[in-house]
């Protein structure tokens, strides 16, 4: 039975949000999902990036070109295959702006043009834009110094009590704290998750985690 656009736009847009779900089994299937509905239903692809493209959340983002990834892989609907590898390459390396520095979004955007042009003639899609490296700019001098953090976002008591508010903005600040934080005791998310994640990066870890930190409180 075929589905009209709404429907098809309900059932994606449910999918999507649960991509935002803090459960990752939860998050895991959504994905699995959306492979499935776009495998039969490639064509609506485009008019899902046409909607959720812009969406703030970077992690989901990841996930929808994730899920498209996957369906190109299996749908066997080849015909429109072209139009999707051209729609990600200007959205992605062909925007007029720089690529997004963003490694697990370049890379599905990358491999779903990649796996397209080994059957499709891609015209006016040059392959070696969208190779690494890609020159992606960012400057450690953008990272706020851990005084600035602790003078803007440490969290007030009042009458020797934290609010709601105050006491989530303590656990995030002292989760983020890097192994060797200059703000006190390490932070189980900061040293075996963030830290270990940037360690063979040359980069100041504790400097990255404060420019992670202001994008949690000021965009995210």
């Amino acid at each position: 039975m075929a589905l009209t656009d709404y429907q098809n736009y309900q059932i994606t847009s449910v999918l999507i949000w649960m991509l935002s779900l803090t459960y990752r089994p939860a998050r895991d299937l959504a994905t699995k999902g959306l492979v499935k509905f776009f495998k039969h239903h490639i064509l609506y692809i485009k008019e899902v990036l046409n909607v959720f493209d812009k969406v703030n959340d970077p992690y989901i983002r990841q996930r929808i070109y994730a899920s498209i990834l996957g369906a190109v892989l299996l749908s066997r609907d080849s015909n429109e295959k072209e139009q999707i590898a051209i729609d990600v390459y200007l959205r992605i390396f062909d925007n007029g702006k720089e690529v997004p520095a963003d490694i697990l979004l370049r890379d599905y955007a990358r491999n779903i043009i990649e796996y397209i042009s080994q059957t499709h003639k891609l015209e006016n899609v040059k392959l070696d834009i969208i190779t690494p490296p890609y020159k992606s700019y960012f400057s450690m001098e953008a990272c706020p110094l851990s005084k600035d953090i602790l003078a803007k976002y440490q969290p007030l008591k009042n009458d020797g009590r934290y609010s709601d508010i105050e006491r989530a903005k303590y656990f995030i600040l002292w989760s983020m704290r890097t192994e060797r934080s200059s703000m006190g005791m390490y932070g189980d998310f900061g040293r075996y998750t963030f830290g270990s994640a940037v360690r063979y990066w040359d980069i100041n870890d504790e400097l990255a985690s404060n420019y992670a930190i202001s994008l949690i409180f000021e965009k995210y």
